[in-house]
Order: structure tokens, then C-alpha cells, then sequence
């Protein structure tokens, strides 16, 4: 007799009340298979997990049939039934495990209240098995690990204790919703390695979600490609990804193939990949030359045109954080950076890529000068923001700072969190000429009027239409606010542009879209850029340079095709190794 599959779904719809969020969407995933759901942001994936869970927000109604293992109809269930398979014979595994863990409760209680609540072990065993999982998903020291509260673990160290509730009661069935997307690569490779190991050894059915197709190819055996709620092709990963049958599945792995690129040498997206061809990559687009010097100045100072736009000369900040309680402890000091040293050129892409807590982007904050060293030198656009002294650090003035704020803006990683949600985009991206020296720099910024139209240009320089000024950043997409995010940090135009993860929580073809559009703006207005982040694809496609960081320090730097190529640092070949590469010839 065939054993049931760990899941079952079948001309599964999903509705709210006036549209169709999935349509007639049917897949399976037998016991110990892993199978992944992949598509663009709105695709349906996470509706689709969230009706096999019975989680579906209120207003928003499921019908078809879904079968998890023995237990059949389960949409046809209230909430008092399906409770008690949840966490038992289905558990899900969500992408921010921040939000999904009680932070007022220690992790090895949470591990533990899994198994009480259902029954499956006694208070004091639950607690010594809740230890043992904690183990066996790869956590230092886990008797200290059950003891501590979520914010005092690494977001890698949160997802693994995410992943040891969810496999408590070794459930038929795992769904996994975009588990990896706010980790670093090296992390995510460890989760990753850790869920196949942990699913094969257990039998467990997996249901996988993601937008990233490396990341299937790395974990899954089958594959399922939604698009507007329906699945549109489906079948083993080798084969689908080697030879898409459907436009849009060669669209994603297009956008997917950060070695791929245009004639322009531009990424291709989904609505420009007919000219992509999967395996047929071009070589690597980074320009490995230094940029030309800018031209000389009338007066003949050359060399203020070859001076780096950044320099940065032994780097320190260190942080001291006080240990509250009611004895005196020893207070905890971080060497967030020690002893970094870089310079950019005038119009050079710069990348610094690390891990997370490596100091990237603490590196970046003494640059816009939100921050101030502990020791060294930063100087920026011929402003020296600190330097060290006979009497200790000189910090730059009101006045210096106002000039680097207008000469350097910054993106940061989260778009939503950056732009004030009470006023209109139009607001948003006029607010830095609202600064003095801006209005220095570009007469027409004094009146309402110039604003308006200095908004108008930038906005359709980043590829959004006028009537977006008149709306609130709600009312866009994640990869639309990313793009309001630049506008705002080049309407003053800037010398230097300073981007913190700016493509990490995009979908793989709106990630390709920003990466094109920062390209493009960096080419069009002579634009210095400092790029930070952990994934060394990105960096390799976009930046000339790029400077490796661990635990504080710079560990190798050179062009980026010869820190890829060669990397001389055992740092960096880990960076490498655990970058996820969506190698379709090899398949």
C-alpha cells in the first residue's frame, strides 16, 4: 500500500472578497521529499502556505481540498480542530523569527510549551528534550541557549531555534516561508545545510518558499513556479531550471543569474529576458579598471580631480554597553571596527562585504556622519569628518556636517522603516532640499515650484510616474519604496551615494531592476558609490572594488574579479563557498 503524502493540495483558491489571491493551485509533497514554491513577491506563495496551516487573515476564505499525511479535508475544519495539528502533524517555520518568538520567554520554555501542549511529554522531560534540540540544530552551548531570551541571540541563532520547535513533535509536514532572506550568506547556508540534514533523517515532507532560485536549487528536489495565484510549470529542479517551458520561469531564472547581463550590460529582469539564454552566461560585467580621473579643473589644481572622494585612515569605534541588574557587572566592550583603512575614487563602485556584525555598516555610518570614531580618520568629498589629534579626535562642525550631507546620501536597507509614512512620496523625496547647503548648490530649490519639479525629474529618473507624488509610501510595493528611497538620496545631487543592503529583501526581479537603475544613475551623473553588502554576487556585478570585513577588520580588498577569482583570504573563500550560484549550465 503507497504511503499518503506529506501534503496534498488540490484546486486550492483562495479569495478575499472582491479578488482571487490563489486560483486552482495543486501540487504534492510525499514524506521525506523537498519541494520548493517559488515566484515573485504577490505570487500567492504565502497564501498558499497560510491556507494548508488554517492561518489565513480575517476576510480572506480558502476551498479545494488539502491533506496533510492521514488527516484529509482540512480546509473544511474550524480553528478548534486544526489547533491541535498544528506544531504536531504540520509546523511552519516563518521568515522573521524576531516577531515569531515571545520575547518575554526564555527560548527553552517556547521549545518546550510545544511538546506540553500537545501532550507529548511531561514538563520536566519537555525541558531536558527542548535542551537536546536546541543541540541538534547546532547551537554553541545549548543548556546556556535555553536560558537566554530571543533578542540575546543572532538572528541565525533565533531561525535555529524556530527550526527546533517547529521539528519538536517530528511533524508529517514542514513549511518553510522564506526562512533565509534576512540572513547573511555564510548563515544561510548553515540553516539551509541544517533543514535538508534534519527533514532526510526525519522523513519529513518540505514545503520550501522563496523568491531566490539558487536557494531551491541548493535544498530542493522538486520545484513549483507560481505567477498572479496558479502554478505555471512544475517538475524536477534539474530539469525545470536546465529548460524552462514557461516565459516566466525563464524570466526568474534571468533575473536570477547575477552573471548573465545585456548588451548594456545591464541584469535581465523578467520583462527583458527574451535574450537570456540559461547557461549561455556572459562574463562577469564589473568593470575591473579604475575609473578614469575626473577632468581637470580650470585652475589647474589636478590634483584635487585624482584625490579619493573617501578616505578613510585607521578606523576604530568601540562600544561600551552597560550590563543592567541589581549587582555591579563588568560593563561589555565591542570593537564594532578596529583599524580600517580604505580610500574611493571619484566615480568608483566600492563594495564591503561581510557577515553580519562585521562592521559594514558601522563603517558606513561614520561616513554620512551619524556616527563618531573612537580613533582615526574619516574624510569625505575633501571634509574631514574626524581626525586624530595632540588633544584626542577633532569632529567636524554644524557647518562641515551640513556639506558632507549634502555631497553624501545614503539608502538604507529597509525602505518602509526610512520613509515617513504620514507624508506623501512628493514630501519625501523633497525633504533633503530643504537643507542649506542644497539650496546653496541648486538655486531652483528655493522655491516651492523648483522643488516640485527637481521631485518630478527624479522621480521618473528612478522609473515611477508623476501622480507617485501625490500618494503615501504605503500604497507601493517594496520594490517601488526602494526606488523612492534612492530618489530622495539623489535629488540634491550628491557626489557619493552610500547604499546599506540595499537589494537584500527584494525578489530576484525587482533586485535586478535596482541593481540595473543604480547602474544606470551611478553611469549617467558620474556618481561615487559605496555598496555594502553580504551577498558577493551582488558586489561582483555592480562594484570595481571590494573590501572583505570580519569581526571589525578588513581582510583582503582588490578589484572585485580578482578577490573573486583568487581570493588569498581563508575568510573570503568561506564568503564565496556559502554564496548561493544559480549554475544552470552545470545542471
Amino acid at each position: 500500500m503507497t504511503a499518503a503524502p506529506a501534503l496534498a493540495v488540490r484546486d486550492l483558491a483562495v479569495r478575499t472578497r472582491d479578488r482571487a489571491l490563489v486560483d486552482g493551485v495543486s501540487l504534492t509533497v510525499a514524506a521525506g521529499e523537498r519541494v520548493g514554491l517559488i515566484g515573485e513577491s504577490g505570487s500567492g506563495k504565502s497564501m498558499t502556505a497560510l491556507a494548508v496551516m488554517g492561518l489565513l487573515p480575517d476576510g480572506v476564505t480558502a476551498s479545494g481540498g488539502v491533506d496533510v499525511a492521514a488527516e484529509q479535508d482540512l480546509l473544511a475544519r474550524g480553528d478548534r480542530r486544526l489547533a491541535p495539528l498544528r506544531g504536531q502533524l504540520m509546523s511552519m517555520v516563518f521568515q522573521e523569527p524576531m516577531t515569531a518568538l515571545d520575547p518575554l520567554v526564555r527560548v527553552g520554555a517556547q521549545v518546550a510549551e510545544v511538546m506540553t501542549l500537545h501532550g507529548a511529554r511531561g514538563r520536566v522531560d519537555a525541558a531536558e528534550r527542548a535542551v537536546g534540540l536546541l543541540r541538534e540544530v547546532g547551537l554553541p552551548d545549548p543548556d546556556r541557549a535555553a536560558r537566554a531570551y530571543p533578542h540575546q541571540l543572532s538572528g541565525g541563532q533565533r531561525q535555529r531555534v524556530m527550526i527546533a520547535m517547529a521539528l519538536a513533535n517530528d511533524p508529517a509536514l514542514l513549511v518553510a516561508d522564506e526562512p533565509t532572506t534576512a540572513l547573511d550568506v555564510t548563515v544561510q547556508a548553515q540553516v539551509l545545510d541544517l533543514m535538508a540534514d534534519l527533514v532526510a533523517r526525519r522523513g519529513t515532507g518540505l514545503l520550501f518558499i522563496t523568491h531566490d532560485l539558487a536557494v531551491v536549487a541548493r535544498v530542493c528536489e522538486r520545484v513549483v513556479v507560481m505567477r498572479d495565484g496558479q502554478v505555471v510549470e512544475s517538475g524536477p529542479v534539474a530539469e525545470v531550471f536546465a529548460d524552462p517551458q514557461h516565459p516566466y520561469t525563464r524570466g526568474l531564472l534571468a533575473a536570477s543569474d547575477l552573471t548573465a547581463t545585456d548588451s548594456r550590460g545591464r541584469l535581465f529582469t523578467v520583462a527583458t529576458a527574451g535574450g537570456y539564454r540559461p547557461g549561455a552566461a556572459a562574463a562577469p560585467t564589473a568593470p575591473t579598471a579604475a575609473p578614469a580621473a575626473s577632468p581637470e579643473p580650470p585652475d589647474g589644481d589636478s590634483a584635487r580631480s585624482t584625490a579619493p572622494v573617501v578616505r578613510v585612515r585607521d578606523l576604530t569605534r568601540r562600544y561600551v554597553r552597560s550590563r543592567a541588574g541589581w549587582h555591579r557587572r563588568p560593563a561589555d566592550v565591542v570593537d564594532a571596527l578596529r583599524g580600517v583603512s580604505f580610500d574611493v575614487a571619484p566615480g568608483e563602485r566600492f563594495g564591503l562585504v561581510g557577515e553580519s556584525g562585521s562592521g559594514k555598516t558601522t563603517a558606513l555610518r561614520l561616513l554620512a556622519g551619524l556616527d563618531t570614531p573612537t580613533s582615526g580618520a574619516v574624510e569625505v568629498a575633501g571634509v574631514r569628518l574626524a581626525e586624530d589629534g595632540p588633544h584626542g579626535q577633532r569632529l567636524a562642525g554644524p557647518r562641515e556636517l551640513a556639506r558632507v550631507r549634502s555631497d553624501l546620501q545614503m539608502v538604507f536597507q529597509d525602505p518602509m522603516g526610512s520613509l515617513d509614512p504620514r507624508m506623501r512620496v512628493g514630501d519625501v523625496v523633497a525633504e533633503p532640499l530643504l537643507n542649506p547647503a542644497n539650496r546653496a548648490a541648486l538655486p531652483e530649490a528655493a522655491t516651492p515650484d523648483g522643488r516640485r519639479g527637481l521631485v518630478a525629474e527624479m522621480l521618473a529618473a528612478v522609473g515611477l510616474p508623476a501622480d507617485a507624488a501625490d500618494r503615501y509610501p504605503h500604497q507601493f510595493s517594496g520594490g517601488q519604496r526602494q526606488r523612492i528611497a534612492i530618489a530622495r538620496a539623489l535629488v540634491c545631487r550628491p557626489r557619493v551615494l552610500v547604499a546599506d543592503e540595499p537589494v537584500s529583501a527584494l525578489d530576484v526581479s525587482v533586485r535586478a531592476q535596482v541593481l540595473n537603475l543604480l547602474a544606470d544613475l551611478a553611469d549617467e551623473r558620474e556618481l561615487t558609490l559605496v555598496l555594502v553588502s553580504h551577498d558577493l554576487g551582488v558586489v561582483r556585478h555592480l562594484c570595481d572594488r571590494v573590501a572583505v570585513m570580519r569581526a571589525g577588520e578588513i581582510v583582503e580588498q582588490g578589484t572585485t574579479e580578482q578577490v573573486w577569482a583568487d581570493p588569498q583570504h581563508e575568510y573570503t573563500r568561506r564568503l564565496q563557498a556559502a554564496t548561493p550560484v544559480l549554475d544552470v549550465a552545470r545542471r
